[in-house]
């Protein structure tokens, strides 16, 4: 089932163009990271789909159907700094946002254990960090059930950890089989979170696909020892090696997703032979988005 679907989405502002006949599609189930600098369009983007902000032409579906006020109630959204009140617990707040959205305050312990803040739910907001602000954020954004959650830039400005619990909790979600867009900056977040993403760059779509296709790309090993033609006798040998190639101090092999670092060190010790360097390495999105880039320029 298609989720959202936008055609030829273009916003205008003045003589700039913020969005360029966008053409979207995310399915259902996808952690879809919408991929690109600041100023690319992301959250232009998200407040069209969202009803925020009027598109100059083109339009857009959601859920094989024409956008609308019923649609957007299956819909939950972060799109800037949620406004809390700041002398009210968690439990309050939700509280309020629950009466407006017409949700029971049944909703809200549930939501508040998926954010890990129900040890906190007593807490006045304004003694809250960062990351726990963002975490209530995502918390009211999940009261009425939504199919979908959107996010803009949901660790902006956090720190390591605050970065890790909101990935995790992403995940968390995702594993309930709801749909997550996310607007992010970061390639290693995207990455890390998303199973399918798209790059803007100046309001234009440069590339939309899968994270796993990405990562699919090429798998190699690199493999060293002080003995090299030994070692290269040895992999020779090894089952799930399509090529051997020598690069410096160590050679790159092109082998099966199945191979592993392990199997290839169990394997040459078993001849005798002791690496002094082994490592996997695999495709990125960090390598992907400098290659799409490049060929737009």
């Amino acid at each position: 089932m298609s989720i959202l679907k936008t055609n030829n989405l273009t916003k205008h502002y003045g003589s700039r163009t913020a969005v360029k006949a966008l053409n979207l599609k995310i399915e259902a189930g996808q952690v879809f990271g919408l991929l690109g600098p600041n100023g690319s369009g992301k959250t232009t983007t998200l407040g069209m789909v969202l009803g925020v902000t009027n598109p100059s032409s083109g339009d857009y579906e959601w859920f094989d159907q024409p956008g609308s006020a019923e649609s957007r109630r299956k819909i939950g959204a972060i799109l800037e700094t949620p406004s809390f009140y700041p002398y009210l617990s968690a439990v309050d707040n939700l509280k309020a946002v629950a009466q407006i959205k017409g949700v029971p305050n049944d909703a809200i312990d549930k939501v508040l254990k998926t954010v890990e803040l129900a040890d906190r739910k007593h807490d006045k907001f304004q003694t809250y960090s960062l990351g726990m602000k963002q975490r209530l954020a995502i918390a009211s954004a999940l009261l009425s059930d939504p199919e979908v959650l959107i996010l803009d830039e949901p660790t902006n400005g956090l720190d390591p950890a605050g970065i890790v619990e909101i990935r995790d909790i992403i995940l968390s979600i995702a594993d309930t089989g709801k749909t997550i867009i996310l607007a992010s900056h970061l390639l290693s977040e995207v990455q890390k979170v998303c199973s399918h993403f798209g790059i803007l760059k100046e309001g234009q779509l440069l590339h939309q696909g899968s994270i796993h296709d990405i990562e699919g790309e090429k798998v190699t090993i690199e493999v060293g020892a002080t003995d090299m033609e030994k070692l290269k006798s040895s992999l020779e040998k090894l089952k799930g090696v399509h090529a051997i190639h020598r690069d410096g101090a160590f050679y790159r092999l092109e082998i099966a997703h199945e191979v592993t670092t392990e199997y290839v060190m169990q394997h040459v010790q078993a001849d005798g032979i002791i690496p002094t360097h082994i490592s996997r390495q695999q495709g990125n999105l960090e390598q992907e988005f400098l290659k799409i880039l490049a060929n737009h320029e």
